[in-house]
């Protein structure tokens, strides 16, 4: 007797509960592949309605890559991502801070305890990156996302209190 399993979309996650999948799936746009198959273009698109800027995600058989296209809305807004850059410029890696964050979600080592798939791990790290709200129990640590921005600040030449936009909602502001 065999026991067949359940068909899963392979857009849904194996671990995350449907609640906080549904929340991270917020103005993300998800490539319709099979789950084999890799494609020449990127396999999620995150954009931030408030500055503009957008991400996307690639994962080929050369690894995983993230470009984060900064922006600037017809009305003004700057760009809100943790590492600011003029319009039209494109940032093509993630801070190791972040990198550290999507590797300890995937390993279900997050402040959450669920395991992710990496394209949602991705999709938190994007969006953090992008300066957007994620799921209380999938943020980075405070102190730790605080001393990323501080670090990136010191990279591009910016005011260290500078507030990063809506990722203020969990930092508050930048102390010394």
């Amino acid at each position: 007797m065999s026991i067949s399993r359940r068909s899963r979309d392979h857009r849904t996650s194996k671990y995350l509960p449907p609640e906080l999948e549904n929340e991270l799936k917020v103005h993300v746009f998800i490539q319709e592949a099979l789950a084999s198959s890799y494609l020449s273009g990127p396999q999620l698109i995150i954009g931030n309605v408030d500055s503009g800027c957008h991400a996307v995600f690639h994962e080929n058989e050369d690894g995983t890559r993230f470009y984060f296209h900064h922006a600037r809305m017809v009305y003004g807004t700057g760009c809100r991502c943790i590492a600011k850059g003029e319009r039209g410029d494109i940032s093509e890696q993630i801070p190791a801070e972040l990198d550290s964050h999507r590797i300890q979600l995937i390993l279900g080592e997050g402040p959450s305890g669920h395991r992710m798939e990496p394209k949602f791990s991705a999709m938190v790290v994007m969006k953090i990156f992008l300066g957007m709200d994620v799921p209380e129990e999938l943020r980075m640590e405070d102190g730790l996302c605080r001393k990323m921005i501080r670090r990136l600040a010191n990279d591009t030449g910016e005011n260290k209190k500078a507030k990063p936009g809506p990722i203020s909602l969990v930092l508050e502001t930048i102390e010394e």
